[in-house]
């Protein structure tokens, strides 16, 4: 179906809603990248490439695999999130959003986080269950992992560039861009 080397076109587009306007998703930087691959496109947290597969997929599916993670937040139907869920475009707290990640720092294994505030303290991971094939994993792993995939939006020696260490970082917007946010990890850290 696709890869992260697919093509995808990043311009502006139009989604017909049930109730006579149209969805049209924005990019954070109000620009566009024309034609770029799925790994820039994530990499670089484009939203229209985002929209667009989600379009793809159907927001059933996705949503049925976050409820599979525990994203208990989110509890209506496909129909009322619609594709606007690619963006997190509806609210789920910060904890929720953390331990979803954790299937890409435990390899496809969705498990439990503990918070611990004590850096002396030791900890499991606890409650893990496998939610997606390895495989996919280390894909999303590689390109969120991959400085040079970042440049366009976040340049080499930037606050997200770790040239000494293997660290995935996704960055988020909430609604109408007021707020940004980014989780990192590690092998053993979520942050």
């Amino acid at each position: 179906w696709k890869n992260p080397s697919s093509p995808i076109l990043d311009l502006p587009v139009s989604y017909p809603t049930a109730f006579w306007y149209s969805y049209e998703p924005k990019n954070y930087s109000l620009q566009y990248a024309w034609e770029i691959t799925l790994a820039e496109a994530l990499s670089q947290s484009i939203n229209i490439p985002a929209v667009k597969i989600l379009h793809e997929i159907w927001t059933e599916k996705f949503l049925s695999f976050l409820k599979n993670i525990w994203i208990y937040s989110l509890n209506r139907d496909a129909d009322y999130y619609w594709l606007s869920l690619a963006l997190w475009s509806w609210e789920i707290n910060l904890y929720e959003l953390t331990r979803a990640y954790s299937i890409f720092a435990k390899n496809g294994e969705f498990c439990e986080i503990n918070i611990f505030q004590d850096k002396n303290k030791n900890w499991k991971w606890k409650q893990c269950k496998f939610v997606m094939n390895k495989k996919y994993t280390d894909m999303v792993e590689e390109i969120l992992t991959n400085r040079y995939f970042k440049l366009a939006w976040f340049p080499i020696y930037s606050n997200l560039d770790f040239p000494d260490r293997n660290v995935f970082v996704k960055t988020g917007t909430s609604r109408n861009f007021k707020d940004n946010w980014s989780i990192w990890f590690t092998s053993n850290f979520i942050i």
